[in-house]
Formats: structure tokens, sequence, C-alpha cells
């Protein structure tokens, strides 16, 4: 009932205003000679008094169109209009308390002190097995010995095969030379003679190391025989006893060999000694031959 009252008086407001606009710009009828007004022909006084009531007429309508428009205004403002569809906000629900759950993290898997702590997690999945280029060396001479590739990101060549697997040893021709120790030839320590070792904790946790060893033919200035590159050496020995668990003996370019398999069950301290000799016959070598010892798979000690 309130929404009609006020959309009458909106209507009518607008009639009212439509009204008034009509009466301003209609033009009064034309008065000629042959009307007579009051019995006289139209004067300028007749004419006067008709657009004086037009102009009444108009304030009429005006103030009537005024007035009905304050009344819709006020009417609209005072009285509360319904809207179709318009539901009214029910009270507010108040939220349920939500329980804190605070986990505390699993701590992992607790691993033996005495077993290395691996730099790469891509070991065996049983965890039975590890690479020996996955545990951080405790020792290691970086210009020397290079884990899984060479410092030009290339991967390891031993006859014909690529491996990205290891450890690649030479003797460095830059300022750490001087790491390199003087050792002996044949019985005399020569000054072309030199070796560098690498020493891996394993504190007695391991059954066997496997692995793959022989000269690395990728890069061909470091790749030749004797009398261009030299003779080069690896032992593998238990730094702790000085036991000699392998070593190749002095040997050339052509040197390489099957899957070799050590026990490993004794050993504390792996040491790996990689040695250089580059002099024959008088002539003194500067890049030496490198070597490369590839997939060296450590397996773990039943205990464990």
């Amino acid at each position: 009932m309130l929404n009609l009252i006020t959309r009458l008086s909106m209507l009518a407001t607008v009639a009212s205003a439509i009204f008034c606009v009509i009466s301003v710009f209609r033009k009064a009828p034309a008065i000629s000679s042959k009307i007579v007004l009051y019995g006289k022909a139209p004067d300028k006084l007749a004419i006067e008094a008709y657009a004086l009531r037009r102009n009444r007429r108009f304030v009429v309508w005006f103030i009537a169109a005024l007035a009905l428009l304050i009344i819709t205004i006020v009417i609209s403002g005072r009285l509360p209009i319904v809207a179709k569809n318009r539901t009214e906000p029910g009270p507010e629900a108040t939220p349920l308390p939500t329980a804190t759950v605070s986990a505390t993290p699993t701590p992992p898997p607790a691993t033996p002190t005495a077993v290395p702590t691996a730099n790469n997690s891509s070991s065996s999945s049983n965890r039975r097995s590890i690479y020996l280029d996955e545990i951080d060396p405790i020792i290691s001479m970086p210009n020397n010995f290079f884990i899984d590739g060479w410092s030009d990101k290339k991967e390891f060549h031993i006859d014909e095969d690529y491996y990205d697997r290891g450890i690649g040893m030479l003797i460095c021709e830059t300022e750490t030379k001087d790491e390199a120790r003087v050792v002996s030839r044949d019985g005399t320590y020569r000054s072309d003679c030199r070796e560098v070792f690498i020493e891996y904790a394993l504190r007695l946790n391991y059954k066997t190391l496997s692995f793959k060893l022989g000269a690395d033919d990728g890069d061909a200035t470091r790749f030749g025989n004797e009398y261009k590159n030299g003779i080069a050496a690896v032992i593998l020995s238990d730094a702790t006893t000085n036991e000699v668990l392998f070593d190749t003996g002095w040997v050339t370019c052509k040197y390489s060999t099957k899957t070799i398999t050590l026990d490993m069950s004794d050993v504390d301290i792996l040491r790996i000694t990689f040695r250089s000799s580059g002099v024959v016959d008088g002539k003194r070598i500067t890049r030496g031959l490198r070597f490369a010892l590839v997939k060296p798979l450590l397996v773990l000690n039943d205990d464990y």
C-alpha cells in the first residue's frame, strides 16, 4: 500500500511538471479582426489580459507540481519501502571454536654416527649401498680431484665409454702444484714425480668397494704415450694403518681395468693417491695423464 501511494505521488508530480512545460511553450491563439471579444474588436488590453491569465495558470500548476514533489520526497523519506524479494538479514552466526592442532615433526631415521653423510640423496633405494662420490671427503685437493665430471663439465671418458659418477684425478699445473708432494720413482726421489691424495672416513662401516679405473682420454692434450704425457699411478690404502688395498704401479695411457671389488670391512679412512711422473729421457712433460675412478659403489656391512 505504501509503495502504491509513493508511486502515485511521483506520477502526479511528473504530470504536473509536463503540464507546466506545455503551458509555457504553447502559443496563444491567433486574434484577428474577425474575432470579437466581449462584443468589441480585440485591442492591446485584451491581448495582455489573455497572457496574464495564461501566466497565472502556469504559476498555479508550477506550485502544484512543486508541492507534489515535496510531498513525494517527504513520504519516500519517512515511510519504508519494502523491496521485492528482499529478506531481512538474520542474526549473525557465532563461529564455532576451532581446535588448534600443533603437529610435532617426526624426526628422520637415525643414521649411525660412524657412517659418513652423503652429499647427494640419489643413493641406492634400499640404502644398503652408496656411491663413494656421494660422501664428502675429509681431505681433498679440489684442483687435483674432481667429483662426477671434470671442471669443464665434461663426463669421464674411459675406453670410449662415458661416466657421470666417479672421481677424476690429475696433477694440477697451476699455482696449486705445490700441493703435490715429491715422491720416489724406482727408488729415486725426482722433482718431476709428484702425488696428491683425497681421503674418505669409512669407519669400518662398509663391506666392499667396487669400481672401474683407467686413463681418461677425453682431453687429447692429456692423453698420449709416455713420451708425450708421461706415466701415472693410482694407489688405494687405509690411511690409518697404511695398508695398501690396491696399486696400479706406474702405467701409461693404455691402462684400464674391468670392475674391481675390494674388501672394506676393516678400513677406517680410505685414501686415494694419484701419482704422475713427467720426465722421459731428459724431456720434462708439463701436461700429465688424467685418471678416473668411476662408478665406485660402497656396500654397507651387514650390521647396518
